[in-house]
């Protein structure tokens, strides 16, 4: 579907197919709402049920709501919902809520995100206002390879070569629980020199991670990122992992589990009321 205009795709089911089940470029007023993606999407790919995208001159799209479709790719080795950016166009006002997703296993060298915003080159600012919100991960198992690292529910990424950017963005109101064979339920990550800017991980549940797991990942040199009101629940891994990056807010989160926070670099601007175990405030 490309180069459209004021459409809405609704009530659909898209089963059993390699191949993606809703696919296109240059999309202005678009809602897609109340689909089922059951086993589709190409497999042993970095691909997914869904894929917007605006790599190598294609168009850009703007004002896109995604919200109300249930992702089953659980036996399908590919991921659900894929929005990729390019050095030419943007994509602005992306707002993907309300969803469930159920992403598949895959094996360690291929993509299986839930959730991927992926900003891939040479503009300063490829990926712009993009919301996340009141979608629920269920036994996610997913894998990635995108700079070895392991794998994320939801992906928020800049990405190799160039001035690269993703900026202002909200991941809120998710639910991810037992991600099995993933690495982080969220993970924030610049590459070279790009940026990732002005982004709010507010208001999620994070439950039962495991001891070689983060809840919420950064890596490489993201700013302005604002942790706020979270709560990880049974976590025996890692809460908030920080790698490098500047000007983090980390505050009023509940954590219930082994080591609520791990930083190798990063600057906390502010960490305040914080409930770790029962003790306040840290």
């Amino acid at each position: 579907m490309d180069n459209v205009s004021g459409v809405r795709v609704s009530h659909n089911t898209f089963q059993s197919f390699l191949a993606e089940g809703l696919t296109g470029e240059g999309w202005t007023d678009v809602e897609v709402d109340g689909n089922v993606f059951s086993s589709a999407g190409p497999t042993l790919m970095n691909d997914s049920a869904l894929y917007l995208y605006a790599q190598n001159g294609a168009a850009g799209s703007s004002r896109i709501k995604i919200h109300h479709n249930t992702c089953n790719n659980i036996s399908q080795q590919s991921g659900c919902m894929k929005f990729a950016a390019s050095s030419a166009k943007t994509l602005t006002q992306v707002a993907v809520t309300g969803n469930t997703l159920n992403v598949g296993t895959g094996s360690s060298t291929y993509n299986n995100l839930g959730i991927e915003f992926f900003a891939t080159d040479g503009n300063a600012a490829d990926i712009q206002q993009f919301t996340v919100t009141d979608n629920a991960g269920v036994s996610i198992t997913n894998n990635n390879i995108i700079s070895s690292t392991g794998a994320a529910a939801i992906h928020i990424s800049a990405s190799f070569g160039g001035s690269y950017g993703l900026f202002t963005g909200i991941v809120g109101h998710n639910v991810i629980r037992s991600p099995a064979g993933s690495t982080a339920g969220v993970l924030v990550q610049t590459f070279s020199a790009g940026t990732v800017d002005d982004v709010h991980i507010d208001d999620n549940m994070l439950d039962s991670f495991t001891s070689s797991q983060r809840a919420v990942d950064s890596e490489g040199s993201p700013a302005q990122v604002q942790i706020e009101n979270n709560r990880f629940i049974n976590d025996s891994g890692t809460g908030i992992f920080l790698n490098a990056g500047t000007n983090f807010t980390i505050r009023l989160n509940y954590f219930n589990g082994t080591t609520w926070l791990s930083n190798h670099g990063a600057t906390i601007t502010r960490s305040i009321e914080n409930i770790v175990n029962g003790a306040c405030c840290y």
